[in-house]
Protein backbone atom coordinates (compact mmCIF):
# COMPACT_ATOMS: atom_id res chain seq x y z
CA UNK A 1 0.00 0.00 0.00
CA UNK A 2 1.21 3.12 -1.12
CA UNK A 3 0.17 6.60 0.48
CA UNK A 4 -0.88 10.21 -0.70
CA UNK A 5 -0.04 12.75 1.20
CA UNK A 6 -0.04 17.15 1.33
CA UNK A 7 0.88 18.65 4.66
CA UNK A 8 3.72 19.26 7.02
CA UNK A 9 6.53 16.80 5.73
CA UNK A 10 7.70 16.36 9.37
CA UNK A 11 4.45 14.71 9.89
CA UNK A 12 4.69 12.65 6.55
CA UNK A 13 8.21 11.34 7.05
CA UNK A 14 8.17 10.92 10.74
CA UNK A 15 8.11 7.17 10.31
CA UNK A 16 11.13 7.13 8.01
CA UNK A 17 13.18 7.84 11.14
CA UNK A 18 14.31 11.42 10.52
CA UNK A 19 13.56 14.07 13.44
CA UNK A 20 11.78 17.44 12.48
CA UNK A 21 15.34 19.19 12.06
CA UNK A 22 16.62 16.93 9.42
CA UNK A 23 13.52 17.07 7.64
CA UNK A 24 13.41 21.09 8.10
CA UNK A 25 16.98 21.23 6.97
CA UNK A 26 16.34 18.60 3.86
CA UNK A 27 13.72 21.53 2.87
CA UNK A 28 15.94 24.48 3.33
CA UNK A 29 18.29 22.62 0.99
CA UNK A 30 15.82 21.62 -1.60
CA UNK A 31 14.50 25.16 -2.09
CA UNK A 32 17.89 26.57 -2.33
CA UNK A 33 18.99 24.19 -5.32
CA UNK A 34 15.88 25.26 -6.53
CA UNK A 35 15.94 28.68 -5.79
CA UNK A 36 19.93 29.48 -8.04
CA UNK A 37 18.34 26.84 -10.67
CA UNK A 38 15.98 30.10 -11.30
CA UNK A 39 12.86 28.41 -10.23
CA UNK A 40 10.05 30.71 -9.13
CA UNK A 41 9.63 28.82 -5.34
CA UNK A 42 6.92 30.09 -2.15
CA UNK A 43 8.64 28.70 1.27
CA UNK A 44 6.21 26.55 3.14
CA UNK A 45 6.43 26.18 7.06
CA UNK A 46 6.58 23.03 8.54
CA UNK A 47 3.44 23.50 11.26
CA UNK A 48 2.09 19.79 12.60
CA UNK A 49 -1.11 21.26 13.27
CA UNK A 50 -1.42 22.57 9.53
CA UNK A 51 -4.30 20.34 8.17
CA UNK A 52 -3.08 17.27 5.60
CA UNK A 53 -4.81 15.35 2.89
CA UNK A 54 -3.43 11.54 3.23
CA UNK A 55 -5.31 8.99 1.49
CA UNK A 56 -4.15 5.24 0.89
CA UNK A 57 -3.68 3.82 -2.22
CA UNK A 58 -3.31 0.25 -3.50
CA UNK A 59 -0.20 -0.28 -5.07
CA UNK A 60 -1.75 -2.03 -7.62
CA UNK A 61 -3.52 1.68 -8.92
CA UNK A 62 -0.38 3.51 -8.46
CA UNK A 63 1.47 1.14 -10.65
CA UNK A 64 -1.86 1.34 -13.31
CA UNK A 65 -1.70 4.91 -13.61
CA UNK A 66 2.10 5.04 -14.14
CA UNK A 67 1.98 2.27 -16.71
CA UNK A 68 -0.83 4.23 -18.10
CA UNK A 69 0.87 7.01 -18.44
CA UNK A 70 4.41 5.57 -20.18
CA UNK A 71 2.33 3.94 -22.89
CA UNK A 72 0.25 6.93 -23.83
CA UNK A 73 3.97 9.03 -24.05
CA UNK A 74 5.01 6.26 -25.75
CA UNK A 75 1.91 5.93 -27.94
CA UNK A 76 2.10 2.22 -27.43
CA UNK A 77 -1.50 0.30 -26.54
CA UNK A 78 -2.98 0.58 -23.07
CA UNK A 79 -2.51 -2.49 -20.98
CA UNK A 80 -6.08 -3.96 -20.18
CA UNK A 81 -5.23 -5.99 -17.22
CA UNK A 82 -3.16 -5.65 -14.31
CA UNK A 83 -2.22 -8.91 -11.95
CA UNK A 84 -2.12 -8.45 -8.18
CA UNK A 85 1.15 -7.30 -6.54
CA UNK A 86 2.46 -6.00 -9.61
CA UNK A 87 4.84 -3.05 -10.04
CA UNK A 88 5.62 -0.18 -12.48
CA UNK A 89 9.60 -0.08 -11.60
CA UNK A 90 10.01 -3.50 -13.49
CA UNK A 91 7.94 -2.92 -16.69
CA UNK A 92 9.72 -1.88 -19.74
CA UNK A 93 8.04 1.20 -20.80
CA UNK A 94 8.38 2.95 -17.74
CA UNK A 95 12.23 1.91 -17.37
CA UNK A 96 12.53 3.32 -20.91
CA UNK A 97 10.49 6.90 -19.52
CA UNK A 98 12.72 6.52 -16.34
CA UNK A 99 15.90 6.46 -18.19
CA UNK A 100 15.10 9.25 -21.10
CA UNK A 101 16.58 12.44 -21.43
CA UNK A 102 15.07 15.92 -20.67
CA UNK A 103 11.75 16.91 -19.98
CA UNK A 104 8.76 15.09 -20.61
CA UNK A 105 4.71 15.24 -19.05
CA UNK A 106 5.73 11.68 -19.05
CA UNK A 107 8.40 12.49 -16.27
CA UNK A 108 5.96 14.79 -14.50
CA UNK A 109 3.46 11.92 -14.65
CA UNK A 110 5.55 9.69 -12.73
CA UNK A 111 6.83 12.24 -9.59
CA UNK A 112 6.52 10.64 -5.90
CA UNK A 113 7.70 14.29 -4.69
CA UNK A 114 5.57 17.52 -6.19
CA UNK A 115 6.34 20.86 -5.02
CA UNK A 116 4.43 24.22 -5.12
CA UNK A 117 5.82 26.58 -7.56
CA UNK A 118 3.87 28.56 -10.64
CA UNK A 119 7.33 27.40 -12.55
CA UNK A 120 6.56 24.00 -14.72
CA UNK A 121 10.02 21.84 -14.21
CA UNK A 122 11.02 18.12 -13.03
CA UNK A 123 14.13 17.67 -11.32
CA UNK A 124 15.67 14.53 -9.30
CA UNK A 125 15.66 14.15 -5.32
CA UNK A 126 16.50 11.66 -2.74
CA UNK A 127 13.61 11.27 -0.62
CA UNK A 128 13.90 10.99 3.57
CA UNK A 129 13.90 7.03 3.79
CA UNK A 130 14.77 6.34 0.23
CA UNK A 131 17.15 4.18 -1.12
CA UNK A 132 17.71 5.98 -4.51
CA UNK A 133 16.78 9.44 -6.42
CA UNK A 134 13.26 9.73 -7.91
CA UNK A 135 11.48 11.72 -9.97
CA UNK A 136 9.86 15.29 -8.76
CA UNK A 137 8.10 17.72 -10.40
CA UNK A 138 6.56 21.50 -9.50
CA UNK A 139 2.39 21.17 -9.16
CA UNK A 140 2.24 23.22 -12.10
CA UNK A 141 4.22 20.41 -14.57
CA UNK A 142 1.81 17.66 -12.91
CA UNK A 143 -1.15 19.54 -12.90
CA UNK A 144 -0.12 19.49 -16.95
CA UNK A 145 0.56 15.49 -16.66
CA UNK A 146 -2.65 14.81 -15.39
CA UNK A 147 -4.16 17.39 -17.44
CA UNK A 148 -2.74 15.42 -20.87
CA UNK A 149 -3.52 12.25 -19.57
CA UNK A 150 -6.76 13.40 -18.81
CA UNK A 151 -7.24 14.70 -22.32
CA UNK A 152 -6.37 11.59 -23.99
CA UNK A 153 -8.16 9.11 -21.87
CA UNK A 154 -11.07 10.79 -20.38
CA UNK A 155 -11.88 13.99 -21.98
CA UNK A 156 -15.41 14.60 -21.42
CA UNK A 157 -15.33 14.03 -17.74
CA UNK A 158 -15.83 17.12 -15.63
CA UNK A 159 -14.00 17.61 -11.56
CA UNK A 160 -16.91 16.16 -10.32
CA UNK A 161 -16.91 13.10 -12.04
CA UNK A 162 -13.16 12.96 -11.60
CA UNK A 163 -13.08 13.22 -7.49
CA UNK A 164 -16.27 10.94 -7.47
CA UNK A 165 -13.89 7.84 -9.25
CA UNK A 166 -12.14 7.42 -5.96
CA UNK A 167 -14.94 8.03 -3.16
CA UNK A 168 -17.05 5.29 -4.23
CA UNK A 169 -15.93 2.97 -2.10
CA UNK A 170 -12.23 2.17 -3.02
CA UNK A 171 -10.68 -0.43 -5.59
CA UNK A 172 -12.79 -3.71 -6.19
CA UNK A 173 -10.99 -7.15 -5.42
CA UNK A 174 -9.18 -9.28 -8.07
CA UNK A 175 -11.02 -11.73 -10.24
CA UNK A 176 -10.44 -15.38 -10.13
CA UNK A 177 -7.27 -15.00 -11.76
CA UNK A 178 -5.51 -12.58 -9.26
CA UNK A 179 -6.05 -9.40 -12.09
CA UNK A 180 -7.58 -6.27 -11.95
CA UNK A 181 -9.17 -4.49 -14.94
CA UNK A 182 -5.87 -1.54 -15.43
CA UNK A 183 -8.25 1.17 -17.01
CA UNK A 184 -10.35 1.18 -13.76
CA UNK A 185 -7.10 0.99 -11.25
CA UNK A 186 -5.70 3.64 -13.08
CA UNK A 187 -9.05 5.55 -13.14
CA UNK A 188 -8.94 5.72 -9.43
CA UNK A 189 -5.38 6.22 -9.05
CA UNK A 190 -6.01 9.52 -11.58
CA UNK A 191 -8.59 10.64 -8.97
CA UNK A 192 -6.93 10.06 -5.73
CA UNK A 193 -3.75 12.16 -7.29
CA UNK A 194 -5.90 14.87 -8.59
CA UNK A 195 -7.48 15.55 -5.08
CA UNK A 196 -3.85 15.65 -4.22
CA UNK A 197 -2.84 18.05 -6.59
CA UNK A 198 -5.51 20.37 -5.86
CA UNK A 199 -4.92 20.55 -1.76
CA UNK A 200 -1.43 21.40 -2.48
CA UNK A 201 -2.15 23.62 -4.61
CA UNK A 202 -4.77 25.52 -2.48
CA UNK A 203 -2.83 25.08 0.53
CA UNK A 204 0.50 25.84 -0.75
CA UNK A 205 2.17 22.40 0.38
CA UNK A 206 4.42 19.72 -1.30
CA UNK A 207 2.28 16.57 -1.97
CA UNK A 208 3.99 13.16 -1.89
CA UNK A 209 3.28 9.06 -2.88
CA UNK A 210 4.80 7.09 0.35
CA UNK A 211 6.01 3.68 -0.37
CA UNK A 212 4.49 3.07 3.52
CA UNK A 213 1.83 4.88 4.57
CA UNK A 214 2.09 7.70 7.48
CA UNK A 215 2.24 6.46 11.16
CA UNK A 216 -1.18 8.59 11.86
CA UNK A 217 -3.22 6.49 8.76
Amino acid sequence: MSGIYSGPLSVAFDDAGHDARWIGEWIHQSLDYLRKSGMRMAGWEEDPERPFFAESLPDEAYSAFIITAASLFFRMPLLSRIAAGSRHSSHPLVLKLADGDGYSWGKAAMARFIIPSPDSFVYIVQLPGENGPCHAASTAAFSDALSHIRSLLWPEADDITVIGWSSAGGVRRPDRDGEYPCGDLARYAFSVLFRALRFSSASGTPAAVLKSLPAFL
